[in-house]
C-alpha cells in the first residue's frame, strides 16, 4: 500500500465490500434456486379433482331423482371409481399425478333411469358432467287389454292417456310413447269399457296386463 500511495485501510475497504457484494449475490441465487425448487415441487404434487353432475336434458320433478351414479376416471392403467348419490352433490377424487391436470381423459357415468355418458373431458380442479335423463324408463308404454270373462284380448279399441289417444293392435296391446315433459310414474289410463285395473306403473312392459270387465 506504501509503495502504490494508498492507504491501507482503504484497500481493506474495498476488498470488504467486493466480498460483501458476491456474498450477497451467492445468497440471493441460494434463494432463487431454493425458491424454483420449491415451485417445481408444488407445481408437480399430486391434486384433487372435484365431481359435479348437471342433467342437461328437460327436468320433470314429477319423475324421480337421480340417485347412486356411479362415476370412473381413467387414467392411463388407473381407474377411480365412486358414486354420487344425488345431482346436487359432489364426489372428490384424490392425488391424481398432476401431468393430467388440464389434459383430456376418459370419464363415464352410469346411473339407472339416465342415459350412460361416456366422454372425454379436459380435467381440471372442478369438472362438471352433464347427463340425459333416459327417455324411454317412464315414455314406453307398453300393456295389454284382457277381458277377463270372455278370457281374450281386446283389440282395437280407444285407449286415453294424459290426453294422447291410441288404439290397441290386433293382440290387445297397447304402445305409446310419453314426450319426457309429460312424463309420469303411473299413468291413468281412461277407455270405454271398464276397466278393473285403470292405472299402470312405470316401467311397464310385455307383462303388463290392464283387465277389462
Amino acid at each position: 500500500s506504501k509503495l502504490l500511495g494508498v492507504e491501507f485501510d482503504a484497500i481493506w475497504q474495498r476488498h470488504r465490500r467486493q466480498m460483501i457484494k458476491k456474498a450477497v449475490a451467492w445468497s440471493l441465487g441460494c434463494v432463487a434456486i431454493v425458491a424454483a425448487i420449491i415451485g417445481v415441487w408444488k407445481v408437480n404434487q399430486p391434486f384433487d379433482t372435484e365431481i359435479q353432475l348437471n342433467e342437461a336434458s328437460v327436468h320433470n320433478t314429477q319423475l324421480p331423482a337421480m340417485h347412486d351414479a356411479v362415476v370412473t376416471l381413467d387414467l392411463d392403467n388407473e381407474t377411480k371409481t365412486d358414486t354420487l348419490h344425488a345431482i346436487d352433490g359432489k364426489l372428490r377424487f384424490k392425488n391424481i399425478p398432476h401431468r393430467f391436470l388440464n389434459q383430456p381423459v376418459h370419464m363415464s357415468v352410469n346411473c339407472n333411469d339416465f342415459r350412460d355418458a361416456d366422454t372425454i373431458v379436459t380435467l381440471t380442479r372442478n369438472a362438471i358432467l352433464d347427463i340425459h335423463r333416459d327417455p324411454s324408463v317412464y315414455g314406453d308404454i307398453h300393456f295389454k287389454l284382457w277381458n277377463i270373462n270372455a278370457e281374450e284380448c281386446v283389440p282395437m279399441t280407444k285407449i286415453s292417456i294424459e290426453g294422447q289417444e291410441t288404439l290397441s293392435d290386433e293382440n290387445g296391446v297397447v304402445t305409446l310413447f310419453m314426450p319426457l315433459p309429460m312424463q309420469r310414474k303411473a299413468y291413468k289410463i281412461v277407455s270405454d269399457l271398464t276397466l278393473v285395473n285403470d292405472s299402470i306403473i312405470m316401467p311397464c312392459g310385455a307383462d303388463d296386463v290392464i283387465l277389462v270387465k
